[in-house]
């Protein structure tokens, strides 16, 4: 998205952090502001908009324990992704395939249905997420590899709507809605984000990247 353009030229910028983050977050603010206009056009924020990972460190920090944003951790070569394919399971093969395939977050493989699935056609056709400034939200139409085709076979799930599951039958990123203080909160449970670390740590080869590195 443009949204992840800007972030990763903000990356690639030579300032300071703070700089980095200030920019970010003027350019946040306006887009809501403009959003709020029923004169302005934009009718969709960008769905990480407000995403807590999209943060700056200093990249020539020698502390390889800080896992949030350094720009090598993001950039993965074919020979890391196929290294990845090979080491990991179906579920692992199938998501990693949709996040290149289609620039697809969990979240959106979370929230595939199995209409929006023509694997006899090898597409996917999905709708974004509704709001309510949006009657008629973008619809996108992606070609499928063969590859992400023969991954999707293997563990599209038998939930009556949602196409993807967990191994263990869990949704991928489950929303949690409470009323605190007179006011609805959701908070979402990422479990691709959390198992993916697990993951780096146990299995030997697997490069130490991050998945939002893929779209």
């Amino acid at each position: 998205s443009t949204w992840d353009e800007y972030y990763r030229h903000l990356l690639l910028r030579t300032t300071q952090p703070s700089t980095k983050t200030g920019y970010r977050n003027a350019a946040r603010t306006w887009m809501k502001w403009a959003w709020r206009q029923d004169e302005c056009e934009l009718e969709l924020l960008p769905r990480n908009i407000d995403d807590p990972s999209q943060s700056f460190v200093d990249i020539g920090n020698d502390n390889d324990d800080d896992d949030s944003t350094c720009v090598d951790r993001l950039i993965w070569t074919p020979e890391e992704f196929k290294d990845a394919l090979e080491l990991l399971d179906d579920y692992w093969r199938c998501w990693l395939l949709l996040f290149l395939n289609c620039g697809f977050t969990q979240t959106d493989v979370n929230d595939l249905r199995h209409k929006e699935i023509d694997l006899q056609n090898g597409r996917v056709v999905h709708k974004r997420t509704k709001t309510k400034r949006c009657p008629r939200p973008p619809v996108v139409n992606y070609l499928l590899w063969e590859e992400t085709k023969i991954a999707i076979e293997k563990v599209i799930s038998d939930d009556a709507r949602f196409a993807f599951r967990t191994q263990r039958g869990a949704r991928l990123t489950p929303r949690n809605t409470v009323t605190k203080n007179g006011k609805m909160h959701t908070s979402v449970y990422d479990n691709v984000s959390r198992d993916w670390q697990q993951k780096r740590k146990r299995i030997e080869g697997l490069p130490n990247k991050q998945i939002r590195g893929l779209r």
